[in-house]
């Protein structure tokens, strides 16, 4: 797990990806490809994605 501003993201080492959210249904979630390689997972309605004011 990573923790990066207060939100919570798990290693798919498996998938080479990074995760945000319940990503067990792919058709609920965004593949976002990663310049440096893998690509980062993101749920659509996962609450974590609220915009962060600090």
């Amino acid at each position: 797990m990573i923790c990066y501003k207060g939100v919570m993201f798990t290693c798919d080492t498996e998938n080479n990806r990074i995760c945000l959210g319940d990503t067990t249904d792919l058709k609920k979630c965004i593949n976002i490809p990663l310049a440096g390689g893998g690509s980062l997972l993101v749920n659509r309605d996962n609450p974590d994605l609220e915009l962060r004011q600090k």
